[in-house]
């Protein structure tokens, strides 16, 4: 049907989106610590994740009929429609419910963003004082809470589930899920070593959600 195609198409292009930035912030943007480094589970992990995420915004039609999808792929081929068309398409097909969910995508991929780029000046500072880690000023965003690039990380997430509710998939909803247990413990986690790290770190500093928790 149209509006999960559309759904889909709108769904895998905001994760595009995300995952161009999150490269460039990685490869050009990102500051590390000296000696710091990811264990090999977590990068197998990373990836074999972000492989399948994209399987599950397609369609359920996409996997339920094989014989009519080899047929399609060796009929000759037809010219291919612009990627302009395609985004107006699956644009004109959206519902409301679908456009508050880029609107929350992109309210997310901002605060994931601006928290990123705060991070990465704060890196640069700890490395000027000839520190590992500095504390965040009271200016910061990073002062909103522990982790608010795991806060926005949450958010664009619930936005990709509102996109692909025509789907009528768990899939989506289970990767909102995932990712909210996994973060919400790692930014406990984070604030925990913050307070640890920084005898003058306000204790009163929210864990992920600000003035919540």
């Amino acid at each position: 049907p149209v509006p999960a195609a559309a759904a889909s198409l709108a769904a895998l292009a905001l994760l595009q989106v995300h995952l161009a930035r999150r490269w460039a912030e990685c490869g050009w943007q990102a500051r590390y610590p000296k000696g710091a480094r990811m264990h090999a589970v977590a990068w197998i992990f990373g990836l074999s994740y972000y492989a399948v995420l994209p399987v599950s915004l397609l369609p359920t039609s996409f996997f339920g009929d094989a014989a009519t999808w080899l047929t399609t792929l060796s009929a000759p081929a037809a010219a291919p429609a612009s990627a302009a068309s395609l985004a107006a398409a699956a644009a004109a097909a959206l519902a409301p419910l679908q456009w508050a969910g880029v609107a929350v995508f992109v309210a997310g991929s901002a605060l994931q963003a601006a928290s990123h780029a705060a991070l990465a000046r704060l890196q640069e500072r700890a490395a000027a004082a000839g520190t590992p880690y500095a504390l965040p000023p009271p200016s910061s965003i990073l002062a909103l809470c522990a982790c608010p690039h795991y806060l926005g990380e949450i958010v664009l997430y619930a936005g990709l589930a509102l996109v692909t509710a025509p789907l009528r998939s768990a899939l989506p909803g289970a990767a909102l899920a995932w990712v909210t247990v996994n973060l919400s413990l790692a930014a406990a986690d984070a604030r925990a070593w913050y307070v640890r790290a920084f005898p003058r770190y306000p204790r009163g500093r929210a864990a992920l959600v600000p003035g919540v928790w």
